[in-house]
Formats: structure tokens, sequence, C-alpha cells
């Protein structure tokens, strides 16, 4: 970065008024001192009102005639709605809200402190609005005013000795919007880089996470209710179409291509990525005399059938189980084939565990009335199955069972009731109550069949799921939570992971691979300044954006983190090793 200012070529003199610089030799060009300025937009809290302003004199600003790039994009200044100007041989940059959030700054307003802006790594796709008219035929029609009102920066006063230059390049507004300059203190206070030559004009640059519209999958991925399941897997973008047809958009050309389409009648319930493979889940018919489809996609773009009823059918790598999850339930549902990735065959399989067991299904029954709902959640690990199961002969409470595949032996593991399992490692999560009848995390120890006790107590759990040692669910409220349950001793840790009491968490999700990454969504109208955060296993964010993404847009695949923004409609990527190393 240049140590005190960024210095313009002799040719943009005129375009700018100003006349001072440096006479350099003969066959090189005059240059002059061109100071950049940002312009940090309110927009994330509505912009400031006139009656907020209450400065004193105005400025003219006019057009720049140079190349402006920020983050390697390049800005469409005479098209946009809130275009680059200068002021007095001086560079403006309009940071609407997205554009500041860009460059890793967010910004707020208070009543009496004034504007407070502040560097926190925060990203979004940089997208700037298109202005009605061409702004080149606008001239002489940009004029600034002086700000009564404090502007610090991250925690300092702009109007404080530690900014050298604030009489000579003072905080201006235009439009509403609040400019700052960006002095060499300010560049380094925002973590900002500059650069500048005559064939590449300004380029500004900065540390915080890039998000990257790809155009070309952008351009082919149609969004809305039916095209909103996404998952990428080697760089291979699959989604439904509203014609109900399953497409793929390959990410290094763009090329579309259409794989099959559904029959009219189904309703698609499910496009996700398990172990490698992209598989499609769909309903066929009534809701009793319809049929579950689940097939593979396969990579020459075939499909291969895994199921077609209520059978639930699970995959692993020495055999396949399966269980009915259709209307009237019964005991001994759970059957084994050990011919996996075959075309399904129902002859194939055969009964495994207990007749007296009612497997894949979280259940209750008092008295003469009694009834549940199928769970998809199933573990194997070496010989040994985990899944849920409800003894009828011996009714009291749905618990995790654990199935040995090859002798077909069950074994009821936990003596409470037990719902929602989830494994990470060699743990069993899962979800239970506490001696006052409140909700609360438990786990189990698949290796020395030992349970820990509770780890949080909460009057509800509406959602949850597990990354490292780390739980993290949600509350009645959707209020977001972090808990860590660790043996020998025990020891137990509640915090909240989001901190604004008004922002119930949308969905959480755990991505499985090389590294392991848990996504939090929250709503694209929560007034939160972050509405997608990315963890690692140590629970640090190593990703947070403003932008707003459904979970079911939300794939990682080889490093990478991809989005729709529902703001834009635009695909996106993040490279999240590129942050970790």
């Amino acid at each position: 970065m240049l140590s005190q200012v960024v210095y313009c070529p002799e040719k943009l003199k005129r375009a700018l008024g100003k006349e001072t610089g440096i006479r350099m030799g003969k066959k090189n060009l005059s240059i002059f001192r061109c100071v950049v300025f940002l312009v940090f937009v309110m927009s994330a809290f509505g912009m400031i009102s006139s009656a907020e302003v209450n400065g004193t004199g105005s400025v003219q600003m006019v057009l720049p005639e140079y190349l402006i790039t920020i983050k390697g994009e390049s800005i469409d200044n005479e098209n946009a709605q809130y275009p680059l100007l200068n002021y007095n041989g001086i560079t403006y940059i309009p940071l609407i809200y997205n554009l500041s959030r860009t460059l890793g700054v967010e910004t707020t307003w208070h009543d009496k402190e004034g504007v407070a802006i502040e560097t926190t790594g925060i990203s979004c796709e940089l997208y700037l609005v298109k202005s009605t008219q061409n702004n080149k035929t606008r001239k002489f029609q940009y004029r600034a005013i002086f700000p009564s009102f404090k502007v610090t920066i991250n925690g300092m006063n702009y109007n404080s000795e530690a900014f050298v230059l604030k009489k000579k390049y003072p905080a201006l507004l235009y439009n509403n919007l609040i400019y700052l300059p960006l002095t060499s203190e300010v560049a380094e206070a925002l973590d900002l880089k500059l650069q500048f030559s005559v064939e590449s004009g300004l380029s500004i640059e900065n540390s915080n996470p890039k998000v990257e519209n790809i155009d070309s999958v952008s351009s082919n991925v149609k969004y809305d209710e039916h095209s909103e399941l996404v998952v990428v897997i080697d760089k291979k973008i699959y989604f439904m179409t509203p014609d109900r047809t399953l497409a793929m958009v390959s990410e290094e050309d763009g090329e579309l291509a259409e794989l099959f389409q559904l029959p009219e009648e189904s309703n698609l319930s499910a496009l996700e990525v398990d172990g490698g493979n992209v598989f499609l889940n769909v309903h066929i018919g009534g809701a009793l005399m319809g049929s579950d489809m689940v097939y593979e996609i396969l990579n020459e773009g075939g499909k291969r059938l895994i199921s077609d009823s209520y059978n639930r059918v699970h995959e692993f790598d020495d055999f396949n189980i399966m269980y009915w999850a259709g209307p009237m339930p019964y005991p001994g549902n759970l059957t084994i084939s050990r011919t996996p990735k075959a075309v399904y065959d129902v002859a194939d399989y055969v009964p495994l565990g207990s007749k007296s067991v009612l497997y894949g299904w979280y259940w209750h029954q008092e008295g003469d009335s009694e009834g549940g709902t199928p769970s998809d959640q199933v573990y194997s690990s070496g010989d040994y199955i985990y899944l849920l199961g409800f003894d009828k002969m011996h009714p009291d409470y749905t618990s995790l069972y654990e199935v040995n595949a090859i002798n077909g032996v069950s074994k009821k593991l936990i003596y409470r009731e037990t719902k929602d399992i989830k494994r990470y490692g060699d743990y069993i999560y899962y979800i239970s109550k506490d001696i006052f009848g409140h909700a609360a995390v438990y786990k189990y120890n698949m290796k020395t069949q030992s349970d820990i006790h509770e780890a949080t107590s909460v009057s509800g759990i509406s959602q949850y799921d597990v990354l490292g040692n780390n739980v993290y669910f949600t509350d009645d409220m959707g209020l977001l939570y972090e808990v860590a349950i660790v043996e020998s001793p025990v020891s137990i840790t509640t915090g909240r992971v989001y901190q604004d009491q008004s922002a119930p968490c949308e969905a959480i999700k755990t991505f499985r691979g090389d590294r392991d990454y848990l996504v939090i969504t929250f709503g694209a109208e929560a007034q939160v300044p972050h509405r997608l955060l990315v963890l690692d296993k140590n629970g640090k964010i190593v990703f947070k954006t403003s932008d707003h993404s459904d979970i079911k847009n939300i794939s990682i695949d080889n490093g990478n983190l991809y989005y729709m923004n529902s703001g834009t409609q635009h695909f996106c990527r993040v490279s999240l090793r590129d942050i970790e190393n």
C-alpha cells in the first residue's frame, strides 16, 4: 500500500479540476496527489435523514474518468445508482449496504453517538444497483455537505488527532450518505490495500473473504419455489427447474444438462449429497397410496433406483438395511441385504433384529392410543447398526438400539425416552428429558457404551446439530445456543452463539468432508448483521455474510462454500480453505 496517498496521472487533472502535483521527467507523466474516499451507507439501519444531518455549506463533486476495481470487480460507474465521485481532486467510492460489507465493514447509526464504522471481517456479494439514467448526463449535479454528527472508526473519533488529515479531508455527505476520506490512517484502520496504475486504474483490496458470483451458473440456475434444492459435487451443481426437471450445470464451463423430468403428480422432498453421491427423494401419488422414490444420480447423468415404496433404504459399505416407514408400521420391520449398491429388489432383503421391536421410528404409546413418526437417522460402525426402536412387546418409550449386522442380536442402549439422534465420531447425540421434564441434550459413547449426563436443560429444543465436541441447538424461541459435553471429568458449558436476543435461527446443518463445517442461517427479513455463519470444528466462525440463503440452497464441496443468494438470485462461491490457510 502507498505510504500516504494514491497518485494519478497528468491526464486526469483536468477531469478532476485539480492542478496540484509533482512534476516528473520529460518522458514521464505529471502526477498528482489523489486520496481515495470511502462512502459508508447507513442502509442497514436506514439512510441518514435530512433532519439528522443538519450540516452547513456544500461542495461540488464530479465523475472520475478512470477505472476503479474493488476486490477484482470493475465498477460500472457511468450506470451505477451510487457512482464514484471526485471533490477537489479526491476520489470518492459509494459504499452502499453490500459494498461496505464487501470490504469487511459494518456501520451503525446511533441517535446520540452518530455513526460508528467497524471492521468485522463480514463479507457479501458485490452487487451494485444500476441507475435509471447515464451518470455522464448529470454534470455538476453532485453537491455534498458537511455532517454535524460524530463519525468513529473502530471506536476512534474521526475528528481526533489520530487522523492527522481530517481538516484537509473532512467527512462529507451526499444523497444522505456519509463519505469518509481514505487517508493512510483510515486505510490502515479499515484493513484496505490500494494500488494505482495508468493501465488498470485504482484497485481496492482487503483481506476479508471474497464472495464470487459464478456468472455462468447463475444464468442457468432458475430460482423459484421448485428450484430451491441445490447441491454441489465435483464442480457440478444439481438443481430442479420450474418444470420439475432435474438439471446439472458444470461450474467450469456453465454448460446446462437436463437429466430427467419428474412426473406431474410427484412432490420433491430432498436433493442431498451423502458419502460423495447425489440422492434424489421424490414422493409420487397420494399420502396413503403413494410411493417414496429414492434415486442415486450417477456421474454420467443416469440414475439408480434405491427404493420405490415406503421402505427406507440405507446403504453402507458391506450391506444395506431396509425398514417399513409407511402407514400401519409393524414390529420386526428391519431387514438386511448383503449386495450393496445393487439395483433395488425387495427379494434381496432378509429379516434382521428382534421381531418385537419397531425399528426406525419415534413411537409413543399411552393406553389404547399410539402413534409416531419415521426416522431417517441410521448409522453404522463396523458390524453394528444404530437406530431408534420401540419394543411393542414391552412398551415403555422409544430408545436407541444397537443391532449386530452379522448375527442379528438387538440391544437396547438407552434407558430413557430418546428421539432425534445424530452421530459424530464415536458418539451418538440425542434429545431426551431431564428430571424436571425439560428438553436436554445427551451423548452416548459407542466404544465404551457409556451414556453422558445431560448437557443442558431448556423448555424445548426445536432443532440441533453436532460439530466437534459442541452441540448447537435452538430453544422454543429459535434462539441459538452452543453446548460442549466433555468426558472425564464431565464438563458442561453452555453459551450463546449469536448474541442478538431478537434473532431467531432459521436453520442449522453440519456438512461433512475432508473438513467439517457447521452452517447457521437467519431469515432474509431478520434485522441482524449476519444472515449466514460458517463454523469450523473448533467452534470458530470462519465466514459470515449479510447475504441470505435458504439452507437447502447451500452446499460445501472440496473446500468451497456455495449458496444461492436470495437477494440477487445469483449462485455464489467462497473458498473456505483460503480463509483457514
